[in-house]
């Protein structure tokens, strides 16, 4: 596993986490659970860990648009952040990739927050660093003063919602699979889900089609499936040497084509060197990906279960290749309870 990787984390009082430890993660990971045990919740914070100083307040802000349905572009950004800042906002998340710490502070109708940051064993604090009121813009909640951190800002992390990515998303990941020479790779894999496709392209006008039959067709005349998978795809790719948060990846996918899709995420992660964390509560896809990690011998994965112990507190289980194996092959229940 690369040094770079996420190899546990730490939460405290972010959301339904109080008191949270999750260890062993390696290059692909998945995590499973039941509805409301906090899958995306884990996925958020690994997401948020992983952002430098000037990109963590977009990364709140990238959170609250596509969980709640928020238009990304708007200016006046208190709605967005509401469910994400103003409950349980005295929180820390740690990490190997290091240490953020968010404190809220109360004054009239906006709120001061105070940003610890701690990268290679180094401590990095700024007292209200800024204010979120009904004025407040993205422009003026960034963290200026945080911007001499040896952080390595280029490193490419996203959170994707497979069934929420936007049309200029898709366009911004396509243009670096065009400035990297991957169109064939893409098409490639997407013969995989369907071999009728030819083709993938983006227009001037930022509409999406697919090429079948000599003809192009828009993305939208495919399904979710065919939307998802190739965002997933795409992610991937745009992810190199860092980072991919995927929730809920089933999603439109039908569950004859998750071999195909775990066979791409397993290599085209690896080749590309991207750690990949994503959920699920389908049992046809956490067989799936213990199917295929065997059939291709991808022994760097884990799968994290999320349940409850006795106290009512969420707590994990992590299986490693060989455990999860062991339990598909005795069809133990691994989805949690």
């Amino acid at each position: 596993m690369c040094d770079h990787f996420i190899k546990n984390i730490e939460i405290e009082g972010y959301k339904c986490f109080d008191n949270f430890k999750v260890s062993g993660f390696n290059r692909v990971n998945l995590i499973g659970g039941k509805n409301n045990i906090g899958k995306t919740v884990l996925l958020e914070s690994l997401y948020l860990n992983t952002q430098a100083s000037k990109q963590f307040v977009a990364g709140i802000r990238h959170i609250g648009s596509k969980r709640f349905d928020q238009n990304p572009t708007r200016k006046s950004l208190p709605e967005i952040y509401s469910d994400i800042l103003e409950e349980n906002i005295d929180y820390t998340i740690f990490s190997n990739q290091g240490l953020i710490s968010f404190i809220k502070k109360k004054k009239k109708n906006a709120f001061n927050f105070d940003f610890i940051l701690k990268v290679d064993n180094k401590l990095f604090e700024e007292k209200n660093p800024f204010i979120l009121n009904q004025t407040s813009t993205l422009e003026s909640l960034s963290i200026e003063n945080l911007t001499h951190l040896n952080f390595d800002e280029k490193t490419p992390t996203f959170l994707l919602f497979p069934n929420k990515i936007s049309a200029y998303e898709f366009s911004l990941f396509y243009e670096k699979i065009q400035i990297n020479d991957l169109e064939e790779e893409l098409t490639k894999h997407l013969r995989k889900f369907d071999k009728d496709i030819e083709q993938f392209k983006i227009f001037s006008d930022k509409s999406i089609k697919l090429k079948k039959s000599g003809k192009y067709f828009g993305l939208e005349a495919f399904g979710d499936g065919t939307k998802s998978y190739i965002a997933m795809i795409l992610a991937i790719y745009n992810c190199k040497n860092g980072f991919l948060m995927i929730d809920e990846l089933e999603n439109g996918i039908h569950y004859t084509q998750f071999d195909q899709l775990w066979e791409i995420i397993l290599t085209a992660s690896k080749e590309v060197n991207c750690q990949v964390f994503a959920t699920t509560h389908s049992k046809d896809c956490i067989e799936s990906y213990g199917r295929i990690t065997k059939k291709i011998a991808h022994k760097d994965i884990s799968f994290i279960t999320l349940v409850k112990d006795r106290k009512n507190e969420i707590t994990s289980i992590n299986y490693s290749y060989d455990t999860l194996q062991n339990s598909l092959d005795q069809d133990h229940e691994v989805r949690g309870w």
